[in-house]
């Protein structure tokens, strides 16, 4: 929903397991949009900077050279941060959905045999909009107030194991994919 769901997990993940763990969690984040080169670039600086972001392509032939690299962040034991629709949803009319994800994920977890952890996000996009919010006001709302207050709920499901995938008879990155958006879709309305 927004730029400021990275933070959050980050921040979560810092409570519950201490802040090794958050040290060994790698975002993946789009190589197009948050690693681009700009004279003005100083929100893509700073936002690569506080969340050890890996540049992920999300097309082509960099897309299979970003999954090789993130394979080997995985063996190297690091935990991997992604965002399987590729992008910020908006809210539509009947509210916030989970998007169609990307098979990344499913490439990643077919791949590597670990498991996969869900977590649902609700609230980031009344914050920091997609095309409606900004940096500096967003950080105004949270230093000082704001007469419209919102709830963040991050809802972690129970991770998604090797074994289980199989159960489901998911053994394509196609197949996984669908497994694990389905089990995000039943974390909502949980929180």
């Amino acid at each position: 929903q927004s730029f400021i769901d990275t933070g959050f997990i980050l921040f979560a993940v810092s409570q519950a397991f201490g802040h090794e763990a958050v040290n060994r969690l790698i975002p993946l984040a789009a190589r197009d949009f948050f690693f681009r080169k700009s004279l003005l670039g100083i929100w893509e600086h700073f936002w690569n900077a506080t969340t050890n972001a890996f540049p992920f392509a999300r097309r082509g032939r960099g897309a299979v050279k970003s999954i090789e690299h993130a394979c080997r962040l995985i063996r190297e034991k690091y935990s991997i941060l992604i965002f399987p629709e590729g992008g910020r949803q908006e809210k539509g009319e009947k509210g916030w959905s989970v998007g169609e994800f990307k098979s990344g994920v499913g490439e990643l977890a077919l791949r590597t045999e670990v498991s996969i952890v869900p977590c649902y996000i609700k609230g980031t996009g009344e914050l920091l909009p997609k095309g409606k919010g900004h940096l500096l006001p967003f950080v105004w709302r949270a230093l000082w107030g704001s007469t419209k207050r919102n709830t963040v709920c991050l809802t972690f499901g129970k991770p998604l194991y090797p074994e289980d995938l199989e159960r489901a008879g998911a053994y394509t990155a196609k197949e996984v994919t669908r497994v694990v958006r389905e089990a995000l879709q039943g974390l909502q309305g949980r929180e």
